[in-house]
């Protein structure tokens, strides 16, 4: 099932080599921490540089994190976690592969899913053909 087509990849592999992109992540949302004390492990997925994955490390040492991007960290996925937490992801997937994209972290999830994205657009510098990729601009939290 593919997630980002070749060319977008190279795009993507450029971006994160020579910008800041992918280094967010700080902080655990207000929100996403009342799930965190009692889940056992969580999928970053879209980790970019793996602020984020850290950052849940330092907030609850127990949760067993994996951090996954498909071009920064293409590690083999979980079958399932408890908590799946994309965060600024899913704007940046190309819109043919959005519901593989959807499908696939949708089968490895137990609890929870929190994919924050923001409707801010890349500069045109950053990624060619920005519109296309951006047609996407989703705020989900599900609880299942």
């Amino acid at each position: 099932m593919s997630q980002l087509t070749t060319q977008y990849v190279k795009q993507l592999k450029h971006l994160h080599r020579t910008t800041d992109f992918g280094s967010g992540g700080a902080k655990v949302p207000k929100v996403l921490q009342p799930y965190l004390s009692n889940v056992k492990s969580l999928l970053d997925f879209g980790c970019g540089k793996g602020k984020f994955s850290q950052t849940i490390k330092d907030f609850n040492s127990n949760i067993n994190v994996y951090s996954y991007d498909p071009v920064t960290a293409p590690i083999e996925l979980p079958e399932q976690v408890d908590v799946v937490y994309s965060s600024d992801v899913l704007e940046h997937v190309e819109p043919e592969l959005l519901d593989n994209v959807l499908q696939h972290i949708d089968s490895c999830i137990l609890l929870l899913v929190f994919q924050p994205c923001h409707s801010r657009c890349l500069l045109a510098t950053q990624l060619p053909d920005v519109q296309s990729y951006r047609q996407v601009v989703l705020g989900l939290l599900f609880l299942i």
